[in-house]
């Protein structure tokens, strides 16, 4: 794929699917790439919630709705139609309360990311 050779300074994944089966051809193809892609960031920051992030990547910086043992993690989730929020954890420590005005946990995950590069 094309993102592979980008070295950028930070390098946010948030999954790894099989998202053009025309393009990589197997789920192994798009995770060789992905690796590719990450050995040229200076630093990977990447979403332990997906199973392909946690098994094949080896990011410096974990970010989760789920695990608390990551870097970032998101507590306290509260979702209504007007929005978004969440207690956002930093190694431990409570950083904060994140109100976002779009609604559903794809979108608390993506800023959480963003939070934490």
């Amino acid at each position: 794929g094309s993102f592979v050779k980008f070295a950028p300074q930070i390098g946010l994944v948030t999954n790894i699917e099989l998202d053009h089966p025309d393009r990589y051809g197997s789920v192994t193809e798009t995770v060789n790439c992905f690796q590719e892609f990450a050995a040229r960031c200076q630093q990977v920051i990447g979403c332990l919630d997906d199973a392909n992030v946690r098994e094949h990547l080896q990011p410096h910086i974990g970010y989760s709705l789920a695990n608390p043992q990551a870097d970032y993690f998101a507590s306290d989730i509260r979702l209504s139609a007007g929005g978004t929020q969440a207690t956002i954890w930093e190694q431990g420590e409570i950083l904060g309360t994140l109100t976002l005005t779009i609604s559903g946990k794809h979108n608390l995950s993506n800023a959480l990311g963003a939070i934490a590069a």
